[in-house]
């Protein structure tokens, strides 16, 4: 039978057996009353509170599992290495790529200090955030990390690879393209091994190919190099490559510029058809990093040779190399107009700073600059992107 209980507050309650010895609370003034009688040895207090755990449990592990199974779903497959997902894309046996940290770079004390002051000698010149937006869609503080990518010289194949700080509007940059005209696939769509892409011309008549990885990660280039971006990415797992320990220097040491490139076999055959540059076909690798230490801006380009002899001589001829390439910059500049023109006079300048030294198989350069003049140069070159 029910057991009649009765509240301070004079409303009676019909409580069920199975809540003898138990608490209950009065619906009318919401207090607590205790339910007379004593519990079956057969039913002990953590018995409901275990259950009641194990309907908790299960309801945080059901939204995670869930979770967990749309990530995997979104990204096509789990990266259990730890890579980034845009230095994933980075073939470690590729010919070379680059990698800038725009955001950090634009955001950067000196850099700041060179955008503000070119406002204020030049207040009526469009912002220069505004002219890139206009050009490619992004502005530089959205952009984490600006990746170029050299699959193979001979075939033109190559690619940028960009990840963003938030998502992109994929809409806003698809409309700036128009369908290609005569193609065999109306539309921009298309697709490649289950993975959609999308094809167009640009504003400057150039045919170009977006592939959409993940909300923050975009990949741009031409179709070939598009497709072959599929093919990698859906594809075996990459072995360790000449690049490998470049790339882990990329996320680890969160530098705000680096370069790798590994000087294959076609790439030593140019240089050694190349006036002047033939000195460097011996290489068979080199990197480059670019940095701010205090108001300094550090470059540190290092190339690894086979022996310390082959290190040597390269050394001995880097000097007449270098005269050659600020003769050149400093014609460049003088035919050249306008921001292009100016950023091969302010490059020939940095020459001019450039030191070398051997290291055992490795010959590097360096130069040393005050780090606003580094950022006025920055930008610069990047004023020079609009328009080209």
């Amino acid at each position: 039978m029910p057991i009649e209980l009765v509240c301070a507050c004079g409303r009676r309650l019909l409580v069920a057996n199975e809540h003898v010895g138990r608490r209950v609370c009065c619906p009318g003034c919401k207090a607590v009353l205790q339910v007379p009688g004593e519990l079956s040895a057969l039913e002990s207090p953590s018995e409901p509170r275990h259950r009641d755990l194990a309907w908790l449990l299960l309801g945080l592990l059901v939204p995670l599992a869930l979770a967990g199974f749309l990530l995997w779903w979104f990204w096509g497959k789990l990266d259990l290495t730890g890579t980034p997902p845009d230095l994933a894309l980075v073939p470690p046996d590729a010919q070379g790529f680059g990698s800038i940290r725009v955001a950090d770079l634009w955001q950067s004390a000196p850099v700041s200090k060179a955008l503000a002051e070119q406002r204020r000698t030049n207040p009526a010149t469009a912002d220069l955030s505004d002219q890139l937006e206009a050009e490619t869609g992004f502005r530089p503080e959205q952009i984490e990390r600006l990746t170029g990518v050299l699959l193979d010289l001979d075939s033109n194949l190559a690619y940028a690879v960009i990840l963003t700080r938030g998502a992109y509007n994929l809409q806003a940059l698809l409309n700036r393209l128009r369908p290609v005209a005569g193609g065999p696939v109306m539309g921009l769509e298309r697709q490649h091994q289950s993975d959609r892409y999308y094809l167009g011309i640009d504003n400057r008549g150039n045919e170009l190919a977006l592939y959409p990885v993940s909300s923050r990660v975009l990949v741009v280039g031409s179709e070939a190099s598009v497709r072959q971006c599929i093919y990698l990415r859906t594809g075996p797992t990459p072995t360790p490559g000449p690049l490998s320990p470049v790339l882990a220097r990329c996320e680890s040491e969160k530098l705000p510029g680096l370069i790798g490139l590994n000087v294959s076999q076609s790439l030593r055959e140019r240089l050694l058809k190349i006036p002047g540059l033939s000195v460097l076909a011996p290489m068979h690798q080199a990197t480059g990093i670019f940095q701010f230490k205090s108001d300094k801006a550090h470059l540190e380009i290092r190339g690894q040779l086979p022996d310390n002899e082959q290190a040597k001589k390269l050394h001995e001829e880097l000097s007449p190399l270098l005269r050659q390439a600020k003769g050149l910059l400093a014609l460049g500049a003088i035919f050249q107009q306008g921001p292009q023109g100016k950023a091969m006079s302010e490059l020939g300048k940095l020459l001019n700073k450039a030191k070398t030294r051997q290291e055992g198989n490795a010959v590097i350069l360096e130069i040393e600059t005050e780090a606003e003049s580094a950022a006025r140069q920055l930008l610069q070159g990047a004023a020079a992107i609009p328009g080209r």
